[in-house]
């Protein structure tokens, strides 16, 4: 990738740009991860209020020496962060790298049916080592079906868009004239404006 590192970077910039243009910012996965970042904020301020107002009061003791008030709001800490994953909001980011190695494993994930339904099963998936411009190893887990199995090879590159599931990769034509939905991973056809499968608006309609 160090021959071809000015073509990939504007590589990347304009798949983040057609990205950007294409996906409303209420459409894209990193507005999820804000509103629960901000879902977390009202957690802790709700929670403290609450705390606040229990403390206060006269028959309450809150001695320093008492171990609810530590316990309590460290147990309400780990619930909010184990229900809103705060943490990805400083994760979450665009970059571009060159896949170095690919591990098959098998995990229970969420899937659709052609009446799209949603439903869990074991399916074949795969981790991702991804080695960013900087030298840094990311791990991204995506599910491998059909035409997918050929497309995240090792020595790829492709871009990671923060908080959405599958990487894009820079070689368009391991796409086959489809473009690929980068929520669940379908290949759809150019003249489709949506993923059939899980109706997200499709990244771009050039291909």
């Amino acid at each position: 990738m160090n021959s071809n590192y000015e073509y990939e970077r504007e590589k990347h910039r304009q798949i983040i740009a057609l990205y950007k243009s294409r996906i409303p910012y209420f459409s894209r996965g990193i507005f999820k991860v804000h509103l629960s970042f901000l879902a977390f904020i009202v957690w802790c301020v709700v929670w403290a209020e609450s705390a606040v107002r229990y403390y206060s009061l006269d028959y309450v003791d809150f001695s320093p020496m008492n171990p609810r008030i530590y316990i309590f709001p460290a147990i309400l800490l780990l619930i909010g962060f184990h229900l809103f994953k705060p943490l990805r909001v400083f994760t979450e980011k665009n970059y571009y790298g060159v896949i170095t190695q690919v591990k098959n494993v098998k995990k229970l994930v969420k899937s659709h049916s052609a009446g799209r339904r949603v439903f869990y099963a074991n399916a074949p998936v795969r981790k991702l080592y991804i080695m960013d411009s900087s030298g840094k190893i990311h791990k991204k887990t995506v599910r491998i079906t059909g035409t997918l199995t050929h497309i995240y090879q090792p020595n790829t590159v492709v871009t990671v868009i923060g908080a959405e599931s599958y990487p894009l990769c820079h070689d368009k034509a391991r796409y086959m004239g489809k473009l690929p939905c980068v929520n669940c991973g379908n290949l759809e056809k150019p003249s489709y404006n949506r993923c059939f499968n899980c109706r997200k608006l499709l990244w771009t309609k050039e291909n």
